[in-house]
């Protein structure tokens, strides 16, 4: 048992219930901040949750994201968003242990799958053409990072008076 008041707590901290949610092909993003607080945001593509669920990796096209990869380096605080296209069921997560890294080989079948899923959602619900949701969502292999981090807090952010509800 840890005795270190920063060690982190015994057990999974991304509850099991919302791992497939997390991964069903969700609308997500990303911010942290600078020192100065100025924020700084990125659109997750897809995100991978280890095992244990004591990590959770957001894959991101760098490109896109220049300011929130230089914060991440800088404060190692991250905080995801994930939301259900339609319905708006959302999570966020946060912590402040966030490294930059390569993606691994399955990241690419978990991008395929979870990229799928989000346009098929977004066609549905919002009406528009699948081609300018790909065009959205389209990236380069060789332009993906991998951000990985240990959830400090899980909030439900689903519109309503239970919004903010920490539950992990």
């Amino acid at each position: 048992m840890p005795t270190d008041a920063t060690a982190l707590p015994e057990g999974p901290l991304i509850p099991a219930e919302e791992v497939p949610f997390l991964q069903s092909g969700l609308a997500m993003g990303a911010s942290s901040c600078d020192a100065a607080l100025r924020p700084s945001t990125g659109r997750v593509l897809a995100c991978r949750i280890s095992a244990d669920r004591r990590r959770f990796t957001a894959i991101l096209c760098a490109s896109r994201c220049p300011d929130l990869l230089r914060d991440i380096r800088a404060t190692g605080k991250l905080a995801v968003i994930s939301c259900q296209v339609g319905i708006n069921r959302s999570l966020q997560l946060k912590g402040t242990d966030a490294h930059i890294g390569a993606i691994e080989p399955q990241d690419l079948g978990l991008l395929a799958a979870q990229t799928s899923a989000f346009a098929a959602d977004v066609v549905h619900y919002d009406a528009l053409p699948e081609e300018m949701i790909r065009a959205y969502i389209h990236f380069e292999v060789h332009d993906l990072v991998a951000v990985s981090f240990t959830p400090a807090a899980v909030f439900l952010q689903t519109p309503g008076p239970a919004a903010g509800t920490l539950i992990a």
